[in-house]
């Protein structure tokens, strides 16, 4: 029989995962960019874990080891190059949804835009077209930022290109762990006579949308 001490570290335990799934599952998409999460996402799961206050002994504890090992693995991602150039270069920021690490991450962007506004007459002191694109109003979640910059690649024909490159990186390995066991799963005992050729034709099948086969 469960305790009431151990019901309530089990509740503990569970608000201080709860960050960690929501960014987990957010970086494991494949139908979504997703290197240009990677430092908002990390930034506001630490934050959240950081408010929350457990109420238990064992909760204060493993809020602790969890802050120490997202520190240790995760205190200098806003150094990497790469994943910095994509969170600059995505126009769009998520919207607010039912427990989402973005929530907060809303209002911010909010009054980023505000202070955009304020810098509309000033040079920041970038190249024209970085100083043009910083003030410039964000984009909506329902928006693709691949497709955002094919379509502003007029008006930024440098950065489109670089941002082209960095936004199509993933973020995590998933989405290529999928496609092995795709493979393994196709490529069976019962069906060891395909050839690669048609190995890649039924994978590529797999991964449309189930509303492109309407069309």
């Amino acid at each position: 029989m469960i305790s009431a001490k151990e019901i309530k570290d089990i509740s503990d335990i569970i608000d201080l995962l709860r960050p960690i799934e929501a960014s987990t599952k957010e970086l494991f998409g494949q139908k979504y960019i997703t290197s240009s999460m990677v430092i908002p996402m990390i930034y506001m799961m630490v934050k959240n874990i950081s408010q929350f206050k457990p109420t238990q002994e064992l909760g204060i504890q493993f809020k602790k080891e969890i802050l120490f090992h997202c520190e240790k693995r995760f205190g200098s991602v806003e150094s990497v190059a790469l994943l910095s150039i994509a969170t600059v270069l995505d126009p769009q920021h998520d919207e607010a949804k039912p427990f989402n690490l973005w929530q907060e991450h809303e209002s911010m962007v909010q009054k980023s835009t505000r202070r955009r506004r304020q810098l509309q007459s000033d040079d920041i002191g970038f190249p024209n077209e970085l100083n043009l694109y910083l003030k410039s109003s964000v984009a909506r979640l329902s928006d693709n930022p691949l497709h955002l910059w094919k379509d502003m690649k007029s008006v930024y024909p440098i950065l489109s290109n670089i941002a082209i490159k960095y936004l199509s990186i993933v973020a995590t390995s998933v989405p290529s762990e999928r496609l092995f066991s795709k493979a393994g799963l196709t490529l069976s005992n019962q069906r060891n006579r395909l050839t690669p050729k048609h190995l890649n034709k039924l994978l590529f099948l797999q991964s449309l949308d189930d509303t492109l086969w309407s069309l």
